[in-house]
């Protein structure tokens, strides 16, 4: 088992803003390797929730509209979001589908299972894909030809506090750059928080002026860093288009201990592919040592660690001093699948008596013996 340089980060060079929930301290950024791949995770923390039970309204948006053909499309999600609050521990939740775009779920929230949660569990998109990042000098050129096109254009984008305005006409990306042309180890560059919200437009301005390669996908870092002594930001990643594994090649995600062996007593998610994705998998990692390979989830890249050897089994871990809820959440969402539309929440309601659980929608079994478009979720 190999790792190499890059790999080797300080803890303080990949310190974490979140806190460690069990000792309060701020939280590290545990690398590691399996098989010469290693990933990343760090969960969002929660608040408390009063207890009793609560119903969620949800919509699914409008920029993926059913077709004419999916008359069961509110359903098919609303029996993907039943399964991952199952498999969350969750068993007594409700899930009905009602008309075309929405779902309602009513379920307890207590102090273990808090409003926060359910609403991540029901609106986290799950979109798990991994990318190879693009080499060094190549991130470098796409990144300058991005400043360029966007100054001969002439979008003036949102001064960050602190600017030089001048500056941020004439590089209006480069700018938002921490000591450019520095690459960091962990597959990107350096970009401050204070400048993440205005480098994420320039990157949308981009994008919808079609400046981007064809082949090329730019995403931030799920999670912060200190860039510099006192001063906390995320990684901007150039990475290719197109996705070498997506959601569809997971044949399980599971909560596991002992996975990382500087906190083996917190819980990981163990992720293993199906055939096909092992497949792939071993043959572009066999093709592509010293490459480094983005794990991104919902458009945000977890890690981006190097691949020493081919991985032949197929299976990788997640790791970051996860709550057991996180990892049993993590886990969850990734059996589920994707959700195939968004979804916003649109209405919170308490609920003073608890439901009658005889009208649950569609179970587990049922769901997964393709019972789907075969009866009602209401029961």
């Amino acid at each position: 088992m190999f790792i190499d340089q890059r790999s080797k980060a300080s803890w303080e060079d990949i310190m974490t803003l979140r806190s460690d929930p069990k000792s309060g301290r701020p939280g590290l950024l545990r690398i590691l390797i399996i098989g010469g791949l290693c990933l990343c995770g760090c969960g969002p923390s929660h608040e408390t929730a009063p207890a009793g039970w609560i119903r969620f309204t949800l919509e699914m948006g409008t920029s993926q509209e059913s077709s004419a053909g999916e008359n069961n499309h509110a359903e098919n999600i609303a029996a993907i979001l039943r399964i991952r609050l199952v498999e969350a521990g969750m068993t007594d939740a409700i899930v009905r589908a009602e008309g075309d775009r929405q779902i309602a779920v009513e379920a307890a929230v207590s102090e273990e299972v808090p409003q926060e949660r359910i609403a991540g569990l029901l609106t986290r998109p799950a979109r798990l894909e991994f990318h190879f990042v693009k080499p060094e000098k190549e991130c470098r050129e796409v990144i300058e030809r991005l400043d360029r096109l966007l100054a001969e254009e002439g979008s003036v984008m949102e001064i960050p506090a602190g600017s030089d305005p001048e500056e941020a006409r004439s590089r209006p990306l480069l700018s938002l750059i921490y000591d450019y042309p520095q690459w960091n180890h962990l597959g990107g560059f350096p970009v401050l928080r204070s400048k993440a919200p205005v480098l994420l437009k320039a990157l949308e301005q981009a994008e919808t002026n079609h400046f981007v390669p064809e082949d090329v996908e730019c995403a931030l870092s799920s999670t912060e860093y200190m860039v510099a002594q006192g001063l906390v930001g995320s990684l901007l990643h150039v990475l290719e288009r197109t996705a070498l594994i997506s959601g569809d090649h997971i044949a399980n995600a599971e909560v596991r201990f002992g996975l990382d062996p500087f906190d083996p007593e917190d819980p990981g998610v163990l992720v293993t592919l199906n055939p096909e994705g092992s497949e792939i998998f071993r043959i572009a990692t066999r093709g592509h040592v010293e490459s480094m390979l983005a794990i991104v989830m919902d458009g945000r890249v977890m890690s981006a660690p190097a691949i020493k050897e081919e991985i032949p089994n197929g299976m990788a871990q997640i790791t970051g001093r996860f709550t057991l809820e996180e990892a049993r959440d993590l886990s969850a969402t990734l059996r589920s699948g994707a959700l195939p539309a968004p979804l916003r929440i649109v209405n919170v309601q308490s609920i003073k008596e608890p439901p009658h659980l005889s009208g649950r929608g569609v179970s587990l079994e049922e769901f997964r013996g393709g019972s789907i478009g075969k009866r009602s979720l209401h029961g």
